[in-house]
Parts: structure tokens; C-alpha cells; sequence
């Protein structure tokens, strides 16, 4: 009995998340007429009439799209790296300091983004880098949480396998390569769709640190439009939807073994 209440609960709690989600995708093949009715659970008549007006004629919507595809290349490319050989520097090596300086990166995670919000905002602007896009792309590339996922998961790779490495004649950048990178695909392809996720829905980085609204993420675009909204946000959310449904059971298991609950 207690299995099944738990499963009805599980049930119940998915279809209250998955309803918007098919209210969204629904209403988005409304007609002209219906949208000036208003939002239904399914469309009367099947259009796509609100796709044409966003691809066809809101040369704005795909300008800011192409903006959250930019910032995510770039945080991509330069986080994965440097979060990777953090791991690998955190987990396999000695040196003084080292679990002064992994006990900060801890605090810093907790931090909430307010906390850090005037310190980042600053020190961007001594570097003459806000309204840029690098603005975005850098507090996130040079993240806490992604150097904290790779070292975790790093510690669970057998410190016998890295000798063995030593012994054949690997340096420690052999090691690294060849090695620890091969092993932690898993966690990579994990940390990959978590900064996706991150990247594509963030908020108030851009809101706060660009101005110019020819750099603007698309995920500020869907909060400042009210006609053909549910296209608009239908569209936002097949990248993220096609990512996570690819690399779902690598984000499962990068996730369990880096002990991250």
C-alpha cells in the first residue's frame, strides 16, 4: 500500500510539472483569433501562425537567441577546461594550501548570487568589460561549482591507475590527457548540461551587467513580450529539452559519482 501512495505521489507531482509545459507547446498552434481570446488548454484550430511572426518577422527574438547560443559557446569552451584541470589539481595533487583554498571554493558555492553580485560588478567594471559579452561569459567560465563536481568525481578515480600511468612513462600532463580526461567523461557530459541549463534560463547577470540591448540573452526576451509568447517560449525550450534527453544518463551517473545529491 505505502508503494503505491508513494508512486501516485510521484505521478501526481510530474503531471503538475509537465502541465504548463503541454499548455505551452499547445497553445503556441493558436490561431490569430484564439490568441485574442486567450490562452486555452488545446487550440480549436491547429496554425502556426505565432512560429511565422517569431522566426519571419521579430528579427530581434533571433538576434537575442543567437546571443544565448554566443555566451553559452564561450562559457562552455572556457569552463569545462578549467573546471577539469581544477579536478584533477584538487584531487591528485599536494601542495601547500590546497584544502584552504578547496574550502573557499566551498564557501564561495553556497554564497547566493546576491552575495557576490556588487564584488563581481565591480571588478568587471575595473576591467572595462560590462555591456560586453564577456561580461556574462566569465563569472560563470571561471564557476566554483564546476571545479567542486570535477574533484569529487576526481577523488573516485583510483590513485593506483594514475601511478600505473607514472610508471609507463606519462607526465603529469600525459596523465592528465590520456588518463583522468578519458575517465571523467561522464562528469564532463554531466557538468556540460548543468552550465547549458545555467546559461540558457540566467537572469540577472545579463539584467544587471549588460545594458545594450543588441547583447541581451533570449531568456530576457521571453519576460518582455507579450504577443506570440507561447511559440517564443516553445522554441526556447527545445535546445535544452533535445540536450537533456541525449545525455540523460550521463548527467545521472557524472551526478552519483561525483556524490552530488
Amino acid at each position: 500500500m505505502k508503494k503505491w501512495f508513494i508512486k501516485a505521489i510521484v505521478f501526481i507531482s510530474a503531471a503538475l510539472c509537465i502541465i504548463p509545459l503541454i499548455i505551452t507547446v499547445s497553445n503556441s498552434f493558436m490561431s490569430s483569433w484564439e490568441i485574442a481570446e486567450g490562452a486555452h488548454v488545446f487550440p480549436r484550430d491547429i496554425s502556426i501562425y505565432q512560429y511565422e511572426q517569431v522566426l519571419l518577422r521579430s528579427p530581434q527574438y533571433l538576434l537575442w537567441f543567437w546571443n544565448s547560443v554566443k555566451i553559452l559557446f564561450f562559457t562552455v569552451i572556457l569552463a569545462i577546461p578549467l573546471s577539469v584541470s581544477a579536478g584533477f589539481g584538487f584531487s591528485k595533487f599536494q601542495f601547500p594550501g590546497r584544502d584552504i583554498i578547496f574550502f573557499l571554493y566551498i564557501i564561495i558555492l553556497l554564497l547566493p548570487f546576491q552575495a557576490t553580485l556588487v564584488p563581481q560588478y565591480i571588478t568587471l567594471n575595473h576591467l572595462n568589460l560590462l555591456d560586453t559579452t564577456a561580461a556574462v561569459v566569465l563569472p560563470n567560465a571561471f564557476s566554483a561549482f564546476g571545479a567542486f563536481m570535477m574533484t569529487q568525481f576526481m577523488k573516485n578515480i583510483d590513485d593506483e591507475i594514475v601511478d600505473a600511468g607514472k610508471i609507463d612513462g606519462l607526465s603529469h600532463w600525459g596523465v592528465f590527457i590520456y588518463i583522468i580526461v578519458p575517465l571523467s567523461k561522464t562528469a564532463v557530459a554531466a557538468l556540460f548540461i548543468l552550465l547549458f541549463i545555467e546559461c540558457w534560463s540566467m537572469i540577472e547577470q545579463p539584467l544587471i551587467f549588460l545594458t545594450d540591448q543588441g547583447e541581451l540573452p533570449l531568456s530576457l526576451y521571453l519576460g518582455n513580450i507579450s504577443s506570440n509568447l507561447y511559440a517564443a517560449g516553445t522554441i526556447y525550450l527545445i535546445l535544452p529539452l533535445l540536450v537533456y534527453l541525449l545525455a540523460h544518463d550521463e548527467l545521472v551517473e557524472g551526478i552519483s559519482y561525483s556524490g552530488i545529491k
